[in-house]
C-alpha cells in the first residue's frame, strides 16, 4: 500500500470514517512505521485544537524508566538483610484496630455534617403562615327550577347517546384507514380498540 493511501486511510480513522478492515491495517501498519505513528500523533493532535480538547502532552515515560533502570547499579543482598523481622499478632491485631477506628471516626463526621445540613434546611424552610380571604360582598343566593333540572337531564341524555355511537364511528374509522393504506397496516384497529375500551 503506498505512504498516500495509508494518510488516506489514517485521516479517515481519525473522522470516524473507515471501516473495520481499514482500521486494522492503520494499526498493523503504525505498529510497523514510526513515522507514521508520529503522523497520527500529528493528526491527534489538530483534531484536539479543532474540537478544543483538551491536549496531552507526549510523554514516553516507559522508555525513561528502562534507560534508568539500564543505568541503575544491580543491589546487592546480604544473608542478613535478607531475613524478614517477626510480625507479632499484637501488632497485627493493632493495625486492623486503627484502621476499624479510623473508619468509625470518618462515618460518625460525615453523619454530623449531615445532620447539620439537614437542621440548618429545616430552620430556613419555616412554614408560611395562611391566610384566608376576607369576602366584603353580599352573598348570592342560587335558585333551582324545574327548567334547570330538564335542560341537565336532556344534556345527560345526549352525552349517552353520543358515547353510544362512538364505538361505531371508531370502528368504521379503522376500517376505511386500514383500505385505504398502502402497506395495509393493524394499527387502526389497535387504536380503534383501545378507543372502544376506555
Amino acid at each position: 500500500m503506498n505512504r498516500e493511501a495509508l494518510l488516506e486511510s489514517l485521516s479517515a480513522v481519525m473522522d470516524n470514517e473507515a471501516d473495520e478492515l481499514e482500521v486494522r491495517r492503520i494499526l498493523a501498519a503504525t505498529s510497523e512505521d514510526p513515522e507514521l505513528r508520529a503522523t497520527w500523533s500529528r493528526y491527534a493532535m489538530a483534531r484536539a485544537v479543532i474540537r478544543n480538547e483538551p491536549i496531552m502532552p507526549k510523554l514516553d515515560i516507559a522508555s525513561a524508566v528502562s534507560a534508568a533502570l539500564a543505568n541503575e547499579e544491580a543491589p546487592v543482598t546480604t544473608p542478613a538483610a535478607s531475613v524478614k523481622p517477626k510480625v507479632s499478632r499484637w501488632s497485627a491485631i493493632s493495625r486492623v484496630a486503627v484502621a476499624a477506628s479510623v473508619t468509625v471516626a470518618v462515618l460518625a463526621g460525615v453523619r454530623l455534617y449531615n445532620q447539620e445540613d439537614a437542621t440548618q434546611q429545616m430552620a430556613q424552610q419555616a412554614p408560611a403562615p395562611i391566610s384566608i380571604p376576607q369576602v366584603q360582598s353580599p352573598a348570592v343566593l342560587a335558585n333551582y327550577s324545574e327548567e334547570s333540572a330538564q335542560s341537565a337531564e336532556s344534556k345527560a341524555a345526549n352525552s349517552a347517546a353520543a358515547d353510544s355511537q362512538l364505538p361505531g364511528y371508531i370502528r368504521q374509522h379503522a376500517q376505511q384507514a386500514t383500505f385505504n393504506s398502502v402497506e395495509g397496516s393493524a394499527l387502526p384497529y389497535a387504536r380503534g380498540a383501545n378507543a372502544e375500551t376506555r
